[in-house]
């Protein structure tokens, strides 16, 4: 963090993914482990609640763990579990869990996510993560049949598409019947819904994210954002707030994982200018200020002009494919 008084603290590059191992193994040693739990039940376990996602291999690893035991900490399913003898120190504080506003969503999302939408047929599985444009293509999804969620983030977009019945679970094929995550961020009504549900696992995220583990649901469709795309394919995630809530991007690993699925695809999605409308998000050269994915895995590119399937696609095959969905002002600009 780079703040008045200089550098603070510094960035360790690393999918969260493999964040536990590091833990477990010592490459990244934990001293403390300052976590949140529920009151321990009879039998002595407590419950991690919202966030098992890196928490459990710091339980496992740190030399102290403090747990503060909050009595209005959900209870969730999965691989939530701590036993009380694990934990140093307990610190009782009832505080409601913070709640988490929805992204505010554009009618330039909105378009997107309903092209997105057309892609995503019945019984597929899904991941979307937390920005503007998984949140709009969750409200075109609602005539849709027995989806599946498999993803890092559950939401309120989520729990209304459960409410409608869009998703079900029912023909997942891993962990059939259950929504799979690895942290809720959200409303209170989000919260009360996850305690003691049994069609809500949560587990940690080398488990969720792990691609392998990914590739073995059939028909998994990872919907991801990103800041820029460069005419030969190369995509760029949004490091605007990196350190702020993306400082561990995940998106690598569902893409790899939607890309080997059966029948499964990703899809990258991007408003196809800056928000002041000054200037492409397709390029003809990357800005260099994202995290770059491999352009040989990119499937589907989205934005408000329309989709573009870029499998088997050469370089000039491509330009012209991206120039198509930009946006008419930069069109001709992008084709010279």
């Amino acid at each position: 963090y780079v703040g008045q008084a200089g550098t603070t603290a510094d960035h360790t590059p690393m999918r969260l993914s493999e964040l536990p191992h590091a833990i477990r193994t010592g490459i990244l040693p934990f001293n403390v482990a300052l976590i949140q739990v529920s009151p321990p039940d009879a039998l002595g376990l407590c419950s991690l609640g919202l966030s098992v996602d890196t928490t459990k291999a710091a339980v496992e690893s740190a030399d102290l763990v403090v747990a503060q035991v909050n009595a209005q900490a959900p209870v969730t399913v999965g691989d939530t579990l701590v036993p009380v003898d694990a934990i140093d120190w307990l610190v009782e504080g009832s505080t409601p869990p913070i709640e988490v506003p929805p992204p505010d969503v554009t009618p330039v999302a909105l378009t997107i996510g309903r092209h997105i939408a057309s892609l995503i047929e019945d019984g597929m599985t899904l991941h979307f993560d937390s920005g503007s444009i998984s949140a709009a293509t969750m409200r075109h999804l609602d005539t849709k049949k027995d989806l599946g969620i498999h993803t890092d983030v559950l939401t309120d977009d989520i729990l209304r598409l459960v409410r409608s019945r869009a998703v079900t679970n029912r023909v997942k094929t891993l962990h059939q019947g259950r929504a799979v995550a690895t942290m809720v961020l959200g409303s209170k009504e989000l919260y009360d819904w996850v305690d003691k549900n049994p069609y809500v696992e949560l587990l940690s995220i080398d488990q969720v994210n792990d691609p392998h583990v990914l590739c073995q649901h059939d028909r998994m469709v990872a919907v991801l954002s990103i800041q820029e795309m460069e005419l030969t394919g190369l995509p760029l995630a949004d490091t605007e707030h990196a350190f702020q809530y993306n400082s561990l991007p995940s998106s690598m690993d569902f893409l790899n994982g939607a890309r080997r699925s059966k029948g499964g695809f990703s899809v990258l999605a991007l408003p196809s200018t800056t928000a002041d409308g000054a200037h492409s998000r397709i390029v003809a050269q990357d800005s260099g200020e994202g995290v770059s994915f491999s352009r040989a895995r990119v499937d589907y590119v989205v934005t408000e002009y329309g989709v573009v399937n870029l499998q088997g696609l050469s370089i000039r095959e491509r330009a012209i494919a991206l120039a198509s969905i930009a946006h008419p002002r930069f069109r001709t600009e992008l084709l010279e």
